[in-house]
């Protein structure tokens, strides 16, 4: 096998094994949203363990900017890239109303996804 040859196969192995942006359930572009915010308006994470790729996450908002499943998390890391979490279960508290509780799990960096959409892009 040539040496392009190894390199092509390398660089269709590396599209195939790329993680993907998972679609929401109801086909529409995943809303991102970030972790921070103000009274009201806010996003924190509930005792965050690092190097963990499954994280809980609580809010403040109205129920109509609650994430549902499949939207995304940015997230800025200490390595100075930005991370990118998948809402996986949202749930409401009830009592405050516009208190929420979700699972998310860890997606990718931006650096992964910004690379598939170039290699996609014709």
């Amino acid at each position: 096998m040539s040496e392009q040859q190894v390199e092509d196969r390398n660089a269709r192995w590396k599209r195939i094994m790329q993680p993907r942006p998972l679609p929401r359930r109801d086909g529409a572009t995943p809303d991102v949203h970030r972790i921070g915010g103000s009274w009201g308006n806010h996003l924190s994470w509930v005792g965050y363990k690092s190097g963990e790729t499954t994280q809980q996450v609580y809010g403040h908002r109205q129920r109509r900017q609650w994430p549902v499943i499949g939207d995304h998390l940015h997230t800025p890391m200490e390595n100075d890239w930005t991370a990118v979490w998948v809402f996986t279960a949202v749930a409401g508290e009830g009592d405050p109303p516009d208190m929420f509780f979700a699972t998310v799990e860890y997606f990718s960096d931006l650096s992964d996804l910004a690379a598939v959409s170039s290699e996609e892009t014709p």
